[in-house]
């Protein structure tokens, strides 16, 4: 997501110095600035509808402020329904980006559509093909020496949630009590995966079993 926002920001640059040359190339030019434009719109929406799906995400590119401080406090969806609908905000974004006319699109603008096509192609495809792991390939085990709230959430919440402060430490308390329901919505997709015969290898949940001992086992006013 942040890498796509500052695709978006070099493409509008490109846009504002690209219009020079003889009047044909000039109008050829406004033409494909008016189409960029209106590209970098569709690419915030598609941020805005990320961003609001994703309050740790939100977090994560420092900009859980304003009109998204209450995001502070709350919670991805990692849970069987959760991942649906963002299968499905996928889908929707690419059929949207689709149906976006690019034939007059040119220099970055142009690049930024096909990355952007590119990258949700390849997400849609794989969320249609894969029935587990959350989201699409890469990280087929919802809980593994490597993935799961267990693994990721305590140091997110250690180096990435600001307390600075009241309202920043109720949205850290906030956040630290959504920890157990997250960790019960990894378990209803790990049940779901293994009717479909999907299991980590013994060595990745060893490896999990001994993490998650390890801070479980951290007496509480000793934990960060």
């Amino acid at each position: 997501m942040l890498h796509r926002r500052q695709i978006l920001k070099s493409g509008v640059a490109a846009a504002a110095v690209a219009a020079v040359g003889t009047p044909l190339a000039w109008a050829e030019t406004a033409a494909s600035k008016a189409d960029g434009a209106a590209l970098n719109k569709l690419f915030d929406q598609f941020m805005k509808e990320n961003l609001d799906m994703s309050p740790v995400g939100a977090t994560f590119l420092g900009i859980d402020t304003g009109a998204r401080a209450k995001q502070r406090g709350e919670i991805d969806d990692n849970s069987l329904a959760g991942y649906q609908k963002n299968k499905e905000l996928i889908s929707s974004q690419l059929q949207r980006l689709n149906a976006f006319d690019a034939k007059s699109l040119t220099g970055m603008d142009e690049l930024n559509y096909e990355i952007v096509q590119y990258g949700l192609q390849i997400q849609d495809g794989d969320d249609k093909k894969y029935d587990y792991g959350g989201e699409g390939a890469g990280a087929p085990y919802i809980v593994s020496q490597l993935t799961g709230t267990y693994q990721q959430f305590p140091d997110f919440l250690a180096s990435q949630q600001p307390v600075e402060n009241k309202d920043d430490a109720e949205y850290y308390l906030q956040r630290l009590d959504g920890v157990g329901t997250a960790l019960d919505r990894d378990s209803e997709v790990a049940r779901h995966d293994v009717a479909l015969g999907v299991i980590p290898p013994d060595f990745a949940l060893d490896k999990a079993l001994t993490q998650m001992a390890a801070l479980r086992n951290v007496d509480a006013g000793k934990s960060v």
